[in-house]
């Protein structure tokens, strides 16, 4: 017989019955959002690159990089505080 931490593992681990106990509208947010998000990855790498060609500076274009990672940084815990209230679904269909 499994133990009580096993049996949370292995359910933890059961994506395919998470997803199909998911509402059919939440499936499609999550679907077209990580498609938009691998199209972004993917883009990344030569967003600097195109963003020097267009006229910004190495310095300009390192300071907009770093503000936007401090921002990040300091809105991170406090967004987790959302989550942990609100729950995930709530937030992640405000942030879309």
């Amino acid at each position: 017989m499994k133990t009580d931490e096993t049996q949370e593992q292995t359910a933890a681990l059961n994506i395919p019955k998470f997803w199909k106990a998911q509402q059919r509208d939440w499936r499609i947010t999550v679907i077209r959002t990580s498609l938009e998000r691998l199209g972004y990855k993917i883009i990344l790498p030569y967003l600097t690159l195109y963003i020097i060609l267009l006229g910004a500076t190495k310095t300009q274009l390192g300071l907009i990089t770093s503000l936007g990672l401090i921002a990040s940084g300091l809105l991170g815990p406090y967004i987790g505080q959302v989550i942990d209230r609100h729950g995930p679904k709530r937030v992640y269909i405000v942030g879309i």
